[in-house]
């Protein structure tokens, strides 16, 4: 089972910017700017299974010798065909 989560934001609301500007010990206003306000509304996530992915994965496409296998952005391995849990288990 692997998770996938993202933010989601309200961007609708729109907000003037006026910046003031020191030129020769004078302060001056600046254009407004229109910039948006992204408010949090909360977060969207799913619980996908990973026969799901595999499922994706046809082995037609692979080739006789190719399979498939998966990685997070941090290098650890979620699937793999030949994967077998190893448990360390250090006495002191």
């Amino acid at each position: 089972m692997t998770t996938l989560a993202t933010p989601v934001f309200d961007t609708r609301n729109y907000t003037n910017i006026t910046k003031r500007i020191l030129v020769k010990n004078v302060y001056q206003d600046s254009e407004p700017e229109t910039i948006r306000i992204a408010n949090l509304l909360g977060v969207a996530g799913v619980d996908v299974p990973i026969k799901e992915i595999v499922k994706l994965t046809p082995a037609f496409k692979l080739g006789v010798n190719g399979y498939s296998f998966v990685t997070t952005n941090n290098g650890y391995l979620l699937y793999h065909p030949d994967l077998r849990p190893m448990v360390c288990i250090s006495l002191y």
